[in-house]
């Protein structure tokens, strides 16, 4: 085994065990590790194991009240029935995580098993994230910083409890990993993985899915604009992003899974508790706007923890590479699911994806620094 072969599977095991120890740190420090939405993945992965329908409801809503200090967990039993079947579908359309978590059910319990899955994702989310890093740096500090701040900034929260949030930010990075690489090298291999990746993430969290894939249809648009030098795989990119978007809504029509107007229905009637809505586009305007202070609180509700985020995400705008460019768009794209769900309590969830482009900054700059110290430390010829 070559000497530089042997040295990055070093790394990439580092990366492991750093993610893993930080998933941990993270786990003991969260107060809380389930919301309303885990008992439907519970559900789900109980299903997917085996277990009969009612016995895995009746398991999952044991589940949230052991969590939430009650004794009583009636009132989760008779959510399934007494939900619209659009809601519950909703989470139909998302079997990603508890497809990965049912094994680990089935061998170490629900609660454990959920939360094993959830730990997973941020191993895979720390070596991608690291790796990347190390790759457009050539800095190990600065790969192992990155992962640091990838666990310790509000994104580390969701690799910490049970839902598919850490799933759908492993896969996002991993995604636009890959499609940097495209952009950088122009293997077909890391185009197909980006591919794939998009295809993943639609079967985790279908809304940051569209927004991947907006992010790279903009990134095309941009290079055709700003006639950038790698344009050409910007564009194939940014087509086969807009192939996998139309492809998601033709199986998600074909298989009666919902949709954005589904989503949209759900928010705007209150979990479809009042009658649809006809002017969804208009009601969602008007929500917009009467919402706008309150979202606008909620996202600033940290005032220095979202300037450190704004900062951090300064290094990637200085970089003259597409490859920064394209995080950046991410992240500035990720706040827009924010006007097609102004709902205030799900701010933290909704902008978690801005997170990672800001850990990636963050170790753009540790790398400068780095340099900076062994230019100053390096004798003079």
């Amino acid at each position: 085994m070559g000497r530089l072969r042997r040295g990055r599977l070093l790394m990439v095991a580092g990366l492991v065990v750093l993610s893993a120890v930080l998933g941990l740190v993270r786990y003991q420090l969260e107060p809380r590790h389930e919301y309303g939405d885990t008992f439907w993945y519970a559900r789900s992965a109980l299903i997917i194991a085996g277990r009969p329908v009612q016995l895995a409801t009746v398991e999952a809503a044991q589940l949230m009240a052991d969590e939430r200090g009650l004794e009583d967990p009636s009132g989760w039993v008779k959510a399934v029935t007494e939900h619209d079947p659009r809601y519950v579908a909703i989470f139909d359309s998302r079997p990603l995580y508890p497809v990965i978590s049912a094994p680990l059910v089935a061998v170490a319990g629900l609660r454990s098993g959920l939360l094993v899955a959830s730990l997973l994702a941020g191993i895979l989310f720390g070596v991608t994230l690291g790796w990347f890093v190390e790759a457009v740096t050539g800095s190990h500090l600065a790969a192992a910083a990155a992962v640091m701040l990838g666990f310790a900034l509000p994104s580390g929260t969701w690799f910490a409890v049970m839902l598919s949030d850490g799933w759908m930010l492993a896969l996002w990075t991993t995604t636009l990993l890959s499609a940097a690489r495209y952009l950088a090298v122009g293997r077909r291999a890391w185009l197909a993985a980006a591919i794939a990746g998009t295809v993943a993430l639609y079967a985790t969290k279908p809304a940051n899915g569209a927004v991947l894939v907006g992010t790279l249809v903009l990134l095309a648009l941009g290079g055709l604009i700003f006639r950038a030098g790698n344009r050409r795989r910007m564009l194939e990119i940014g087509a086969a992003a807009a192939l996998v978007g139309i492809g998601q809504v033709v199986v998600f029509a074909i298989l009666g899974l919902p949709g954005l107007e589904t989503t949209l229905q759900d928010l705007l009637t209150a979990h479809f508790t009042q009658p649809d809505v006809d002017n969804l586009l208009g009601r969602l305007l008007a929500k917009d706007v009467a919402s706008f202070t309150a979202l606008a609180r909620d996202a600033l509700g940290d005032p220095i923890l979202q300037l450190l985020g704004a900062l951090l995400l300064v290094p990637l705008a200085l970089q003259r590479a597409a490859w920064a460019w394209l995080w950046l768009v991410a992240a500035l794209a990720s706040c827009l699911v924010i006007v097609v769900h102004p709902i205030t309590t799900e701010v933290p969830r909704l902008l978690a994806p801005v997170w990672v482009s800001a850990a990636l900054g963050g170790a753009v700059a540790v790398a400068w620094v780095a340099r900076r110290f062994q230019g100053a430390a390096d004798p003079e010829d």
